[in-house]
């Protein structure tokens, strides 16, 4: 069946729409082709870059190969604790000439911080340092509640001895001390300063023995037996870790140690003695330990225990006429003695009968 114009047609159109997908692949192929020649320009310059280094690398473990052999002698061997300036010759040095020279060695200052107690409320902070090169500034501050530090040398009176060199190598040393009077539950800082470091600092606390202050003793609910002790402590900034609890009766030498669980040392601070004798007079001291030490002792506090009742007071034993009026008379009497002194509590007196003749 012959094909008619129109089909021609319709054939040619499609032929053309093909055709121009195709030129857009095409474009598409190009604009590939080209994206991967750039990269691979970019891997051939890296490769280049990585080989260029690579021979590097190999020219410096070469280098090192080459010296490995060299012979370093040390005239005068330092040891591990020796500061100061040192000569070394080091020859055969990649092919070159022997050369000599000084080596020069510096540190950090060597810091340490003492606090000592010289009294019960006095102190001293002493703070040592050794450094190369020379000291140049030494000094101690008070570290505020707040952060904020207090230059002892210029509020305080505290002393510097900077730049003496010691004999036995180039080491220099300098000390600055601060003397108190008082409670030493402050921080403290020791500042250094030399040419080489400037403004190294070490810290340390002033801590003190605990002191026992304010003791009391009271009454308890079996007043004939025990004591109720309490106390105060100086604040120092270090945790008590016991107490020493000791009594004794009035006019003994000797005094007796106690120790129960009926004691409490941390919130509220307070000690129950039992086993004590009725109607006596006791004496009693309470004296605390830290990490640091004992501190010292209290005050001495008395205390008298009662003896239980003996039952009713008896009546008088004999009776005075003080005074006397028109409608008026006044007694006085005294206790029967059978009523021992201390014995037991006599609240009250009532008059129950008055016979006339």
């Amino acid at each position: 069946m012959p094909v008619t114009k129109a089909e021609l047609k319709q054939q040619l159109d499609e032929i053309r729409a093909e055709r121009d997908s195709m030129k857009i692949v095409l474009v598409k192929l190009e604009e590939e082709k080209k994206q991967t020649e750039r990269s691979l320009e970019d891997t051939e310059a890296e490769l280049t870059t990585a080989q260029e280094k690579l021979n590097s690398v190999e020219e410096e473990l070469r280098r090192v190969k080459d010296t490995e052999e060299a012979i370093v002698e040390l005239e005068d061997k330092p040891k591990s604790i020796d500061r100061g300036m040192y000569t070394a010759n080091i020859s055969n040095l990649a092919g070159s000439a022997n050369l000599s020279y000084t080596i020069t060695v510096r540190f950090d200052p060597i810091i340490t911080l003492e606090i000592t107690q010289t009294g019960i409320t006095d102190y001293k902070i002493c703070c040592r340092a050794i450094a190369y090169p020379q000291i140049e500034t030494i000094e101690l501050f008070e570290i505020r509640s707040d952060g904020t530090l207090r230059n002892l040398h210029v509020n305080a009176g505290a002393t510097s001895t900077t730049s003496n060199q010691l004999s036995s190598n180039f080491d220099y040393e300098g000390t600055a001390t601060f003397a108190g009077t008082d409670n030493c539950p402050k921080n403290y800082r020791c500042k250094v300063s030399t040419s080489y470091s400037n403004g190294m600092n070490n810290t340390g606390t002033c801590l003190t023995t605990p002191n026992v202050t304010n003791l009391q003793v009271n009454e308890t609910q079996s007043t004939s037996t025990s004591a109720y002790l309490f106390w105060s402590l100086e604040p120092n900034g270090i945790l008590v870790t016991g107490y020493e609890f000791e009594y004794r009766l009035l006019g003994q030498n000797e005094w007796e140690q106690y120790s129960s669980s009926n004691c409490q040392s941390f919130l509220e601070r307070y000690c129950v003695i039992d086993g004590l004798s009725p109607g006596n007079l006791y004496e009693f001291r309470v004296t605390a330990t830290n990490s640091v030490g004992t501190g010292a002792t209290s005050d001495i506090q008395s205390f008298h225990t009662f003896s239980p009742p003996q039952g009713r007071p008896r009546g008088v034993l004999a009776s005075r006429k003080t005074s006397s009026g028109m409608d008026a008379i006044d007694l006085s009497w005294e206790p029967s003695q059978k009523i021992m002194p201390g014995s037991c509590m006599i609240f009250g007196k009532n008059l129950v009968k008055i016979y006339l003749r």
